[in-house]
Parts: structure tokens; C-alpha cells; sequence
């Protein structure tokens, strides 16, 4: 691909502003890289279903984090920005299957008022009113969740892309997956998850990503309220204001081929945060070891000395 012009003297510039954030988020990915995660899976007392997830969700984290340093690390912190979104919704997932307590209220939906009668067969999830008691549902059960919400979109893209091909050629394609593992993985989340599941917000919590995080608690509605909308203008494309700047000489508006000093530095301390807040969540929650604990308290006190604050998840 051609560079953009003046691409070589952006990066050397970009690689001194922050030079200590891209060394420290270097440090994190290849220890983390090195650590013997699956060995650690296998050996923990957690089902079955929540460790092949969370090995999954292990992999996803990490290409994540590697993708946004390194566009940050080429002056592209817009784009990075908007893959740092799906960073947080991974760190939001893999809490949401491996926190020993979750509570999402599952109840019958209603009719309008005034009577809000119960509607029969149908349920909504909802977020706990603070105080509310609630059953807390089981690691393995949210795994479930998870993985059937997974299923049934993999099934929906492959059956959209299925019909689109047979209108346009006259060939059917052979199926992408075997139909009897949506029903098996549907099965197993039980008639009122598979119906929360199929209606609006078709998510696998049947919250909102603003419910989500809510449930959760902790730091994540803070990440939500505060960050969230920010890197959602990146991924809807709105904000083409971020892609031009002003000439200093002429005054005229020119084409902004590299991200600005404090969209970097903003961008790159949600990945460091981000990540650093799975590795917590996943030592947090299987046995890790006393190394790995050290190697964190090692990288929270960077972060300390790096942003002047205690990172969040710690």
C-alpha cells in the first residue's frame, strides 16, 4: 500500500510521544502471549463450557489489543478507536461468563397499561433494581448463553449470505453449519432464554450493552457513559471532522492523514487499561498462580506511574 505523505516522520514522532505507552503495552501482550493460558484452563474446576469460551474470548482479546497498538503506533487512533470498542465488549464478555456472580432478572413480559396483564410465554431480561434480591445464574449457564447467542448468528450471516447466492446464480450452498447444533445449543439455554434471545435486543444477555455493563457494575457503566460514545462516532462514521485539519501557513482545511497527539494518547490508554482489566478478570477468576499476580501488581504500578491513577479493574 503507498504511505501517506510525511508517513515515516509521523511514526518516528509518534514512537517518542510515546514511547513509554507503546513499550509497556509491549511488555503486557508478550508476557501474556507467554503465560500458559490453556494449561491453566484445563486445570481449573470451572465447566467445561466456560473454559473453552474463555480460551476463545483469550484469543479474540489479544488480537484486539495488538491491533489497536499498532494502528496507534501508525497514527491511525480514529480507527483504532473504533476497534478499541470491541476490545471493551470482550472485556465486558469474558466478565459476564467468568464473574462468580451475575444478576440479570428474567421475568414474564406484560401488556400495556393500565392493566399490564402477564403475557403468557413471554419473557424479557432486565437489569437488578439496587436492592432487589435476585438469583445470581451459574457460570456454565451464561456460557451457554454466550455460545447459543454465537450460534445463532453465525447460523443468520450464513443463511442471509445462502439466499442472496441462490437469487443471484440459481445454486444452493452447502450449508455452513450443521442446523442440529442451533437446536442443540438453543435447547440448553431453555424455552425463556431461547425466547429472550429472539426478540429485540437479539443480544445473548438480553440486555442492551448499557444494560450489560450496568449489571455488571464495577467500572464498566463508567467506561460506558464516559468512553463508549467516543468510539462509537469511529464505528458509525460519524465524525468526518476528524479526518481533516487546518494548514497553520494558509488557514486553508487540508486532509488530515495522522491522528493527532491526544486522540493517540487517549486511544492508546484504553488499550492498556483494557487489556490490563481482562488479564485481571481472567487471574481473577482461574488460578493463575503467584507469577502471574506478581506480573500484574507489576503492570498496575506502571500504569500508576504512567497515567497518575490506579488502572480500572484493578
Amino acid at each position: 500500500m503507498l504511505d501517506f505523505p510525511g508517513h515515516t516522520d509521523r511514526i518516528a514522532s509518534i514512537q517518542q510521544q510515546f514511547s513509554a505507552e507503546l513499550k509497556l503495552a509491549k511488555r503486557m501482550f508478550s508476557s501474556w502471549m507467554c503465560r500458559p493460558i490453556e494449561r491453566w484452563l484445563y486445570k481449573s474446576d470451572l465447566p467445561g463450557e466456560v473454559t473453552g469460551l474463555s480460551w476463545m474470548l483469550n484469543t479474540q482479546a489479544c488480537r484486539q489489543f495488538r491491533s489497536v497498538v499498532e494502528l496507534c503506533r501508525i497514527g491511525e487512533a480514529e480507527n483504532a478507536n473504533a476497534l478499541a470498542r470491541g476490545l471493551f465488549e470482550t472485556v465486558l464478555a469474558s466478565y459476564f461468563v467468568l464473574a462468580p456472580k451475575f444478576h440479570i432478572v428474567v421475568e414474564p413480559r406484560r401488556g400495556k397499561s393500565p392493566k399490564r396483564d402477564v403475557l403468557k410465554g413471554k419473557w424479557h431480561a432486565r437489569v437488578r433494581h439496587a436492592g432487589e434480591r435476585c438469583v445470581t445464574s451459574r457460570r456454565k449457564t451464561r456460557a451457554l448463553l454466550y455460545m447459543a447467542h454465537c450460534v445463532a448468528q453465525s447460523v443468520n450471516v450464513a443463511s442471509t449470505l445462502s439466499a442472496d447466492h441462490l437469487a443471484r446464480t440459481g445454486e444452493e450452498l452447502e450449508p455452513a453449519l450443521d442446523p442440529r447444533i442451533l437446536s442443540t445449543a438453543k435447547n440448553r439455554i431453555g424455552r425463556k432464554w431461547k425466547y429472550i434471545q429472539g426478540h429485540q435486543p437479539y443480544t445473548y444477555s438480553g440486555l442492551s450493552v448499557k444494560g450489560l455493563a450496568d449489571a455488571a457494575g464495577h467500572w464498566f457503566p463508567d467506561w460506558y457513559r464516559i468512553v463508549y460514545p467516543d468510539q462509537s462516532r469511529h464505528v458509525h462514521g460519524v465524525d468526518p471532522v476528524s479526518y481533516v485539519g487546518r494548514d497553520k501557513v494558509s488557514g486553508q482545511y487540508q486532509p488530515a492523514w495522522f491522528s493527532n497527539d491526544l486522540a493517540i494518547g487517549c486511544v492508546l490508554y484504553c488499550a492498556n487499561m483494557l487489556f490490563f482489566s481482562f488479564t485481571v478478570c481472567m487471574n481473577e477468576n482461574v488460578d493463575m498462580g503467584n507469577a502471574t499476580e506478581m506480573l500484574l501488581d507489576g503492570y498496575m504500578d506502571e500504569l500508576k506511574t504512567i497515567y497518575g491513577y490506579a488502572p480500572v479493574g484493578a
